[in-house]
């Protein structure tokens, strides 16, 4: 997923790329289905996200290690070396 978000970026808010990704990554793909329609998951996706608001998180992909914050693929490194 994250290589399809941010390495070779395939557009995943379009449902069907998302389900062809999830059947080639081997994922349950009726599983997925139902979580896209769960009222519960989606609430839980507007919780995190809040989450993440709160903690002024402003793009993707962002890392916490502790309370230190560090966003983007290429400050891998420092989230490597903070652990």
């Amino acid at each position: 997923l994250f290589d399809a978000m941010f390495a070779q970026p395939r557009n995943l808010n379009d449902v069907t790329e998302l389900m062809n990704l999830a059947q080639e990554l081997g994922f349950e793909v009726t599983q997925i289905q139902a979580w896209l329609e769960d009222e519960k998951v989606k609430s839980e996706l507007k919780a995190v996200t809040q989450e993440a608001i709160d903690r002024g998180v402003f793009g993707a992909p962002t890392w916490f290690v502790a309370d230190e914050m560090y966003w983007g693929g290429d400050h891998l490194h420092f989230v490597e070396a903070a652990l």
